[in-house]
């Protein structure tokens, strides 16, 4: 056998060093493939990151998406607070809901352009036909686009386990098409956009193996409803939106300081004489509003084009948030949520295989350095593709808001590192043969 014939066995070994480089590769990717390729029926559809990951994009988040509007934020807040709503409004279902009756009546007379109400209702809590009729000629009887929770409840197996799953539970009928319905379920990190949940059939059978349809209503979330009552350009294919539901990926996002005000403070400002439910005269002049909040003293309420998100301020509706004040009202995440939404103000991650070619090109690169350049130039160009790599990474992240993901760029890293410190072991080694070929005399 000729010399020649072992040419292959040469280039083999020259790239031998490649096979612990994408042994690395698999290695990290494995808990973004693992997605791909598992799939729980009952599981929340959301691409879960490791904790690293959301630990750095957390506060990347923030930055990369500090947001500026060039108005005014077309989403306004109206708490229900307990320190000024009535007290039998925290006891009694169906005061209550002659309350919001009035109030939704007070905001549509504003011109608001979409009314969301972050509670939702069954249709046993109460069993007043005249104040249910109340209610329901409120929210039916208007123009604007009325939107509300969707009750649900979860599923339970033979033995009585929660196993997370979402069913629907019975809610009630407004009737017609005019009011709609979504989620209001949010995601454990919050800084998460929830978009779409998978619902699940109640019924006697335990199994569960098919979600309701994926276009349906019933699986969008509260935000993502509201902003389609506004924005008809969502589904458009041009919008983010539909490709992040196919992928079932709920994004990071940011949050803005949005307007609100306290539903008390609207009332006695639009009512010429406000009356609680019980049709007493509600005494506005003793009443101390937030500095913020529209009031007798500040009587020009602006809700005209406005997305009106109703909801409760009481402990029992508050939402752990990374920031100093620790927790805040569930209904400001969700009118950050909508507001988001409508700006297309969310983080992305870069799609994985555009990650992996990515990689793999990289690594080539890197291999191809180290071939044909000298030692110490090959070094200094390796570190110098991986600041470029980084570098790169961070204007896709403030410019078109994708992120690298970190399991990417440490791989990159460790690459460059490993065929640097190989070089070096391997330029020693020529050292100490050299020595022991010609030693000192």
């Amino acid at each position: 056998m000729t010399k020649g014939s072992h040419w292959w066995k040469e280039r083999l070994r020259r790239y031998r060093h490649l096979i612990p480089m994408l042994f690395i590769l698999a290695v990290l990717t494995i808990p973004e493939l693992e997605n791909a390729w598992t799939w729980d029926p009952c599981a929340l559809q959301e691409m879960d990151h490791d904790i690293f990951t959301t630990l750095v994009y957390r506060p990347l988040a923030r930055w990369a998406l500090h947001f500026k509007p060039s108005s005014d934020p077309s989403v306004v807040i109206v708490y229900i607070d307990p320190a000024t709503a009535p007290p039998e409004l925290l006891t009694n279902t169906c005061l209550a809901r002659v309350f919001l009756a009035k109030l939704v009546d007070d905001i549509s007379s504003l011109g608001a352009k979409a009314i969301v109400i972050d509670k939702y209702y069954s249709d046993s809590s109460c069993n007043d036909d005249i104040k249910n009729g109340i209610f329901k000629m409120a929210m039916t009887n208007k123009t604007v686009p009325i939107v509300v929770g969707q009750p649900t409840h979860r599923l339970t197996d033979k033995k009585g386990t929660d196993n997370g799953c979402l069913a629907l539970s019975n809610r009630f009928d407004f009737g017609g098409q005019k009011v709609r319905y979504g989620l209001t379920r949010l995601n454990s990190d919050v800084l998460k956009l929830p978009l779409r949940w998978p619902v699940f059939r109640d019924s006697d059978d335990p199994k569960i193996d098919q979600p309701l349809n994926k276009d349906s209503d019933i699986g969008d979330t509260l935000s993502l409803m509201a902003a389609r009552q506004v924005d008809p350009t969502i589904d458009e294919k041009s919008s983010p939106v539909p490709r992040l539901l196919a992928l079932g990926v709920h994004p990071y996002t940011s949050f803005l300081d949005l307007r609100s005000t306290d539903a008390m403070a609207v009332r006695c400002s639009t009512e010429k004489d406000p009356r609680d439910a019980k049709d007493q005269k509600l005494n506005c002049e003793n009443m101390q509003f937030p500095q913020h909040a529209l009031g007798p003293q500040n009587p020009k309420v602006d809700l005209a084009n406005k997305i009106v998100v109703i909801g409760d301020r009481s402990d029992q509706d508050m939402q752990p948030f990374p920031d100093a004040e620790k927790e805040r009202p569930g209904v400001y995440l969700q009118a950050n949520y909508i507001q988001s939404i409508l700006d297309r103000r969310f983080l992305q991650e870069i799609p994985l295989r555009v990650t992996l070619i990515g990689l793999v090109l990289f690594i080539v690169a890197i291999s191809c350095l180290h071939l044909f350049l000298d030692p110490k130039p090959a070094f200094w160009f390796s570190f110098a593709a991986l600041g470029t790599i980084v570098l790169v990474s961070l204007i896709v992240l403030v410019r078109w808001n994708y992120f690298t993901p970190l399991w990417a760029l440490w791989t990159a890293a460790i690459v460059v590192a490993a065929r640097s410190l190989e070089l070096r072991a391997h330029h020693l080694s020529t050292e100490v043969k050299e020595d022991r070929l010609h030693p000192l005399d």
